[in-house]
């Protein structure tokens, strides 16, 4: 009798399953639910994408909070997949005398407790000046946590500067539209000394990546408390400075030249963005249209490698092209600073599509085409050609040319890639210096 022989069975390699979960997006959790039930070895690799961010902010962010701890006491080792932490109160769009949810939600300062393995934490819509004293408390410590590598505020009320000038672990920090508390202002004098312990001696560790907008006050108050001796938060060496033009406003404008003064030496990548955030609702129609030249500083940093610039073609298009002239004005300082430049790259996205709902009705009629013909046709490229052409961009080797429209009404793709064969047509001079124009 022949005997039966079972099928010869075949183990993948842990690097091809890795790779092949990998593959599938984060924001798809049904299908990495469903790799992880093929084996063990494939799901380890699932748990890394399922769990490696965690939002806590309005909804059922209660539920989501109990459901949370629930896992990590039950298995403990689901908070060594979790990296990434946003909590968010949304506190400016609730209604006058409605509550944030955490308030009602005690669990948070427990669950933050036991999450010692983040790496990146966002606080949003957050008004200090209402926390509790255990929630502040759990805020700072979280902030606090020497695995932490990148912190990003936004939209917070009534923080203390000095609460940060010790977190000298941090690598990246973004601080965007936070408003100082008024007793910790440095309009008041009262920002020294730190309420806080000396710190123990660290390796310098300089931050590395700083983003700002709308911080003004916040910003010169945290750089008059870095003075400290208490202070251990290096910003004095960044070498990637990102700065949002939506509300540069007159806080802005005085904290704009104290931070280049303190940081531009170092910097290598600068980017210059109007993204369509929400925070974008509370800027008045015109007010800061026109860009000040200091919005530029490329002949104040000095060792300038790579420029990142995403704007909107409402900035652009102001006043005749206004805008785009200050931007092509500050390349003609750069080139007469007296030193070769160290420019690389120059990455240039005009974003066609809407970020404010007070102007949708100008949206609906917009001919998108048409703006795209005539930005690209403008003699400003003429202009900033014969200036990135000097001997004084030795080192430049990409300027790259894109248009975003992917919100907005369908544009033929034969007229974007018409209008990018314009703006190389007149950049003729460059492309002879052998400079890439791309895309």
């Amino acid at each position: 009798m022949p005997s039966c022989k079972s099928p010869t069975s075949f183990i993948l390699p842990q690097e091809l399953i890795d790779r092949i979960i990998d593959s599938v997006e984060e924001d798809d959790p049904l299908d990495l639910q469903s790799l992880g039930l093929v084996s063990s070895s494939w799901y380890r690799r699932t748990r890394y994408h399922l769990f490696r961010k965690v939002e806590l902010s309005d909804g059922d962010a209660q539920g989501r909070c109990v459901q949370l701890e629930s896992l990590l006491q039950s298995n403990s080792v689901l908070a060594k997949y979790i990296k990434v932490l946003y909590v968010g109160a949304q506190l400016k769009s609730h209604e006058e005398g409605e509550d944030p949810w955490f308030w009602s939600c005690p669990k948070l300062v427990d669950i933050i407790a036991l999450l010692a393995y983040l790496e990146y934490v966002v606080l949003a819509d957050i008004d200090w000046e209402v926390l509790s004293p255990a929630l502040g408390a759990a805020f700072y410590n979280l902030m606090a946590s020497p695995n932490i590598g990148s912190l990003h505020l936004a939209a917070m009320d009534n923080m203390d500067p000095s609460l940060l000038v010790q977190f000298h672990h941090i690598k990246s920090l973004a601080i965007e539209d936070v408003e100082v508390s008024p007793p910790h202002s440095v309009l008041t004098g009262s920002c020294f000394p730190l309420n806080l312990p000396s710190p123990a001696p660290t390796a310098d560790q300089p931050l590395q990546s700083l983003k700002v907008a709308k911080c003004g006050e916040f910003l010169k108050t945290f750089m008059t408390c870095l003075k400290s001796s208490q202070a251990t938060l290096n910003i004095s060496r960044i070498t990637e400075l990102t700065v949002w033009v939506y509300t540069f406003d007159e806080d802005m404008m005085e904290a704009w030249p104290m931070l280049l003064n303190l940081c531009g030496f170092t910097i290598k990548t600068f980017s210059v963005k109007q993204t369509p955030p929400s925070l974008q609702d509370d800027t008045e129609s015109g007010t800061y249209w026109i860009l000040p030249d200091s919005i530029f500083p490329f002949d104040h940093l000095p060792n300038l490698e790579h420029i990142h610039l995403h704007l909107s073609y409402y900035y652009l298009f102001v006043d005749n092209f206004r805008n785009f002239m200050t931007l092509t004005c500050a390349f003609d300082r750069l080139s007469q600073s007296g030193a070769p430049s160290n420019l690389t790259t120059i990455n240039f996205s005009v974003d066609f599509n809407k970020w404010n709902d007070d102007i949708e009705a100008e949206e609906e009629g917009l001919d998108v085409e048409s703006y795209l013909d005539a930005f690209s046709t403008g003699e400003t490229w003429v202009a900033l050609s014969d200036i990135l052409k000097r001997s004084s961009f030795p080192k430049l080797q990409v300027f790259n040319v894109t248009f975003d429209t992917s919100f907005c009404a369908d544009v033929p793709v034969e007229r974007r890639r018409s209008a990018v064969a314009n703006i190389h047509s007149q950049m003729d001079g460059l492309i002879k210096k052998g400079v890439i124009i791309g895309p």
